[in-house]
């Protein structure tokens, strides 16, 4: 993946992070993986978030 796509990717993530739970500071950002529907990102070594990479990834997600 290149560099520049993959940093946008995780300033996208800690954006949206960051504007919702407005109090986490976020000091480290891994992508664990990605499947048909969404994506997982570890967050400072103890979180993980997944996103939706569509409708259906938001709906599967929010089973």
């Amino acid at each position: 993946m290149d560099s520049s796509f993959k940093n946008a990717k995780f300033e996208w993530v800690k954006e949206m992070i960051t504007s919702n739970f407005e109090n986490m500071k976020i000091n480290h950002i891994m992508q664990l993986g990605e499947g048909w529907m969404n994506t997982a990102y570890l967050i400072n070594h103890e979180l993980v978030f997944r996103f939706p990479k569509d409708k259906d990834g938001a709906i599967d997600i929010k089973k």
